[in-house]
């Protein structure tokens, strides 16, 4: 620490570097666009980004940052007492959209470079130095993996953190303070670090500033954990809800001591979390100290995920205090080559840049980022990249027809992609909630928006959280058979069920076993196509009735489903409801005659002429099944029918 204060000015004109801002701005641009393009590819989910935005709309109409994805309503001060959002309601009212939330935790944690630069600065007086420190910070992998995962308060504490660092080092309290309580108000484990920091500070001779620190953190943490979460607490269900103290606990460290079950990966975490920040950091090892206070916690943690993997937001407060120990590390080293002065191999300098090589490094092997230029040239949607990012014409289609089909203001439930689409609402639900069934919800439900093609691939360690195109095949079910329900929009496997109208019917019926029925078309050993037929119906709608028949037992199989294309029309598939979910194949006897029924809208930018439709029978097992090609299909697929569409008058 410096023995004087020194004002703001000292910080600005620092930052007056162009090559800084340039690193910040293209840091900026590439990190809001791809949780920008990860959103509009539909590959991001209503928990946590979804609940949390609409926590935040609802603050900004009065309610104490609810949200209600699981089933019952719940604060989240009575969760991680994240108030820090309270300040970004004004700017989500301008734009209420997940996609502000995104671009705004990219831009402030990008800002956090600018204390960076100054203090490496400022210690090492070197202005190319500072500017590789500042792009370590940026570059950091577990800092980038937060920004990139969804939306969370811990990420915006991080550069709050690193700025009041900044300020503690030229000892301006108030700037310090400021940044100090906006970084707590992000989420009550701030206090952790920040107490830790406290009793650094006190241990190298701050002591006042460092026994006022250490008592704001203790305070906060008591004040936030202790008494905010128990008055926003639900009345009923808290401790299923993880709002009171023992059940936060047991969640995320319950199992703790089965840990050793995944110490590879663990130890495997801990060596891309603290590898760029040991070269210098050993030589400022306080600091590692006080970081290691957020890490160590998140490794021995048993949350589901799992929690404790690089690839989630939960290192993110680390990286100001590791990056904060390479800095005075390099000065430590720059102090003790100037003291012994002789010609060495490898100088200080040296070592600030092997730093930067090292986090590139591992950014580039750890952190999911598409690297070829196609991907940004085509605007997301060609080249190789992460599936994580890519923006498909189906995506483009969910929506658009999510605008169109999904009134404002209503009650709905809807699987964990598409709702983070339709989330700015007083009441939403996952279509497979957390705590209470979707039976119990659906007599105050408007709509239900599922997906019957749920095309959700992301490869991650959270495997628990895949899916597959069986993923809302419950709720399809559940919906076809309540009554009240209909299937009111149906578009390449977007269904939207609701309550008013007559809706579209769906339909089946199963005859007597036969002996060797004639077939039209047979898919491979397991199901054979005895007749079918496509006619128009009421309006828009056409009729198409399939007769099918079990070729051997298929109980022990995978449930296969059915799906009908029409040439020419991109993201035109109608799904086989009827045999997917109110006769699927894993109940049907050997021999029976199926007999399924079901209506269909066509595109309405669909031009006169004839149609040929094909129909093709697909494994629901199959990790691309959504995508109804050769690669999950089961044999060949086979023309059903042919559309006619006439010119209007």
């Amino acid at each position: 620490m410096n023995n004087s204060p020194q004002n703001e000015q000292s910080f600005i004109r620092l930052t007056f570097n162009p090559w800084l801002w340039l690193v910040i701005l293209v840091t900026f641009a590439l990190l809001a666009w791809l949780s920008v393009a990860a959103y509009r590819g539909y590959n991001l989910r209503t928990f946590d980004l979804g609940a949390i935005s609409q926590a935040i709309w609802q603050g900004t109409r009065g309610a104490p940052l609810v949200y209600t994805h699981m089933g019952v309503p719940l604060s989240r001060l009575a969760e991680h007492v994240e108030i820090i959002y309270f300040l970004l309601m004004p700017v989500y009212a301008l734009r209420p959209s997940p996609e502000t939330l995104l671009i705004l935790q990219a831009l402030l944690y990008t800002l956090g470079a600018l204390p960076v630069y100054v203090l490496a600065r400022r210690r090492l007086g070197s202005s190319w130095l500072a500017l590789l420190l500042a792009v370590v910070y940026l570059f950091y992998p577990v800092g980038q993996t937060a920004v990139l995962f969804e939306f969370h308060a811990d990420t915006i504490a991080a550069p709050l953190l690193m700025f009041a660092i900044e300020a503690a080092d030229r000892r301006h309290w108030k700037s310090y303070w400021i940044w100090l309580f906006l970084a707590l108000a992000s989420k009550f484990y701030v206090s952790v670090p920040v107490t830790m920091m406290g009793l650094l500070f006190w241990w190298r001779g701050e002591r006042r500033m460092g026994k006022w620190t250490v008592a704001v953190g203790v305070g906060w943490f008591l004040f936030s954990f202790g008494l905010v979460r128990a008055l926003f607490a639900p009345a009923d269900d808290a401790a299923n809800l993880k709002a009171t103290p023992g059940s936060y606990f047991d969640f995320y460290f319950g199992q703790i001591f089965a840990m050793r079950q995944s110490a590879l990966p663990r130890l495997f975490t801990a060596v891309v979390i603290y590898l760029p920040a040991l070269f210098l950091g050993v030589f400022a090892w306080e600091w590692l100290i006080v970081a290691s206070s957020t890490i160590v916690p998140v490794l021995i943690s048993s949350g589901i995920g799992p929690s404790y993997s690089y690839i989630f937001h939960h290192y993110v407060l680390a990286v100001p205090f590791l990056v904060t120990a390479v800095i005075y590390g390099a000065e430590t080293r720059k102090k003790r080559e100037a003291a012994a002065p002789k010609k060495r191999l490898f100088p200080w300098q040296s070592w600030v840049v092997l730093t930067l090589l090292v986090t590139l490094a591992l950014n580039f092997m750890f952190v999911n980022l598409p690297r070829d230029p196609n991907y940004y040239l085509s605007a997301g949607r060609e080249g190789q990249a992460a599936n994580a990012y890519r923006i498909t014409e189906r995506d483009v289609l969910k929506s658009e027809w999510l605008a169109e089909v999904v009134p404002e203001e209503t009650a709905v439930a809807a699987d964990r992609l598409l709702g983070v689409h339709l989330i700015n609402r007083p009441e939403f639900y996952l279509a497979r909630p957390l705590k209470k069934p979707l039976v119990d919800l659906l007599p105050g439900l408007d709509y239900v928006v599922v997906d019957a093609l749920f095309d959700y691939d992301i490869n991650t360690a959270d495997q628990a959280d895949n899916g597959g195109v069986g993923w809302d095949w419950e709720p399809i079910a559940l919906l076809m058979q309540s009554p009240g329900w209909q299937l009111q929009q149906a578009r390449d496997g977007l269904l939207l069920f609701g309550r008013e109208g007559e809706g579209l019917v769906q339909a089946v019926a199963v005859e007597t076993a036969v002996t060797d029925p004639p077939l039209l078309a047979q898919f491979e050993d397991t199901i054979g196509l005895v007749g079918c037929d496509v006619a128009e119906a009421v309006g828009d709608k056409r009729q198409m009735t399939c007769e099918w028949v079990a070729l051997r037992p298929l109980a022990q199989d995978p449930q296969y489903f059915a799906v009908t294309w029409i040439e020419g029309v991109e993201n035109g598939r109608v799904v086989h409801l009827p045999t997917l979910a109110l006769y699927p194949t894993q109940e049907w006897e050997e021999g029976q005659i199926i007999r399924e029924t079901f209506e269909f809208t066509l595109p309405e930018d669909m031009a006169p002429g004839q149609y040929v439709l094909y129909t093709g029978w697909y494994d629901s097992s199959h990790p691309q099944a959504f995508a109804t090609d050769a690669a999950g299909r089961l044999g060949s697929e086979y023309q059903t029918g042919i559309l006619e569409i006439a010119p209007e008058n």
